[in-house]
């Protein structure tokens, strides 16, 4: 099940790696502010805000531990996707998300072991092994984004036919692993359903409220701060059952991380559509 997570993680960024070629990366100097907001909502504001969700439930460790490990990872393929269903900017979604993919070699480890810190203390003696953590980041994380993106700027036409068949397999493959992960984990999900299903859904809708207000006090369009919002609430979450069962040894945290799932999937569609009445067709027409 680990090497199936890690061949899913690697999929994943390299679908992402295709989406953004070299070009793409050095028009993203021209426009940096709505960036800026996004790496700092994603790498400090929903820390924050998860750190004190997961402190709340710091009595059940499944729960609060879990939530350190999902918002540790960054965001992958899915909120891209949402993004483009809901008609925001989906090329600041993809590039905040290549991004995060290539920083999370670093902010992952840091991340989660501060909140481990907070929620369990130092005595309790849990943390990623950094240099184990970074080296399986880069083969996952790194390579494949840095593989993808070459790809699409040296044979663009051959990686658009790549692109095609390697989303479907990567879907396929994605969602019959945590369909497994689901069924194997069915008795720690009931163990802490009740609370599980409270502390994401507050963990999800909170996410997503601070994305947006930060990025409207910045004063982006409705438009930017849906993708940013999006973006900094759907992460990775393969990676995350990765970090639980592989590298820190908690198989036990698998229940709550592949609840999260079907939370933040129904939070997120219900936004995108509801983003997507309000503001779909007017983003459209500013966008052309």
């Amino acid at each position: 099940m680990q090497t199936l997570l890690s061949v899913c993680v690697f999929l994943m960024m390299f679908c992402i790696g295709l989406d953004f070629s070299w070009r793409q990366w050095r028009q993203l100097l021209s426009t940096p502010r709505p960036i800026y907001v996004g790496l700092v909502a994603q790498n400090i504001v929903t820390p924050a805000v998860a750190f004190a969700v997961a402190w709340h439930f710091r009595d059940t460790p499944e729960i609060a531990l879990a939530i350190i490990l999902i918002v540790a990872s960054p965001g992958g393929p899915v909120a891209n996707a949402l993004v483009h269903f809901a008609g925001a900017r989906i090329d600041l979604s993809l590039s905040l998300t290549a991004i995060n993919g290539l920083l999370c070699l670093f902010t992952a480890p840091l991340i989660a072991d501060w909140g481990f810190l907070l929620v369990s203390g130092s005595e309790s003696g849990l943390k990623l092994p950094l240099a184990h953590t970074m080296r399986h980041l880069f083969v996952i994380i790194l390579l494949p984004t840095v593989i993808g993106s070459s790809l699409s700027h040296f044979a663009h036409e051959f990686a658009k036919r790549l692109r095609v068949v390697t989303r479907y397999v990567t879907i396929t493959l994605l969602t019959g692993t945590l369909l497994v992960f689901f069924v194997m984990n069915l008795e720690r999900i009931n163990l802490n359903l009740g609370q599980g299903l409270i502390a994401l859904s507050v963990l999800c809708a909170l996410m997503m409220a601070f994305g947006m207000i930060s990025s409207r006090l910045c004063g982006l369009n409705e438009s930017f701060s849906f993708a940013i919002a999006n973006e900094v609430s759907v992460h990775n979450v393969p990676l995350a059952l990765l970090m639980a069962e592989g590298m820190l040894k908690r198989p036990d945290l698998s229940g709550i991380i592949v609840l999260y799932v079907p939370v933040i999937f129904a939070m997120s569609l219900g936004c995108a559509l509801l983003y997507r009445h309000r503001f779909g067709s007017v983003c459209a027409a500013r966008r052309g």
